[in-house]
């Protein structure tokens, strides 16, 4: 919860950037790392989380839009073991993003658009976190982690204005993590991140 409201203050206290738009937005989103080497014994199973964050529009032409964002993400992915039925286990990882988008519309005052850049990330927090019979048992990683994460985002969204100065906006993105987040493992060559966030917003100009 004090995250989320430093994100806020942050986003507030830089509103008066002269961009055509500013969003506020927050919804769920579904995590799951891509690790390699694969072992038989483990399924990686997506995690869901809450997210929220905001950014600013700028419009480059009646179609195209760029866009910059803070957002408080989580991160992570559920595993489960084959052999060890009782045995339930995820991983937190906690990050600030700064998604850089361009946002492109099919022609003027269409309310779908699609939109795509990349992704930079800080690593606040990352964690193990087991249970069985009931006990509870989380490992810090944040000393074999790296301190950033670098990805791609894709996503499109749907836009109504409901009046002059404002607009309601769902979102859907796909975040597509290129940076190796381990930065020493004797278990895992390599654990990437992965992230689709539904988002649901309001666009004041």
């Amino acid at each position: 919860m004090k995250r989320v409201l430093i994100v806020t203050l942050i986003l507030i206290s830089v509103s008066n950037l002269h961009g055509d738009a500013f969003k506020l937005m927050g919804g769920l989103n579904l995590t799951r790392y891509r690790v390699s080497p694969e072992e038989a014994s483990l399924n990686w199973k997506h995690k869901m989380a809450f997210w929220v964050g905001g950014g600013f529009e700028f419009d480059l032409s009646e179609k195209l839009g760029l866009e910059f964002n803070l957002l408080l993400l989580q991160k992570g992915s559920k595993v489960e073991f084959t052999d060890l039925s009782d045995l339930k286990a995820h991983y937190n990882l906690r990050v600030i993003s700064f998604p850089a988008l361009v946002s492109f519309k099919f022609k003027r005052n269409f309310p779908v658009y699609i939109l795509g850049g990349c992704e930079f990330s800080f690593v606040l927090s990352h964690a193990f976190v087991k249970k069985i019979n009931g006990e509870v048992d989380e490992l810090d990683l944040k000393e074999d982690t790296k301190s950033f994460d670098l990805g791609l985002v894709f996503g499109y969204g749907f836009e109504v204005k409901v009046s002059r100065f404002q607009s309601f906006f769902i979102e859907g993105r796909y975040h597509f993590g290129l940076v190796n987040v381990l930065s020493a493992s004797d278990e895992y060559e390599s654990m990437k991140t992965g992230a689709i966030l539904l988002a649901l917003g309001i666009k004041s100009y």
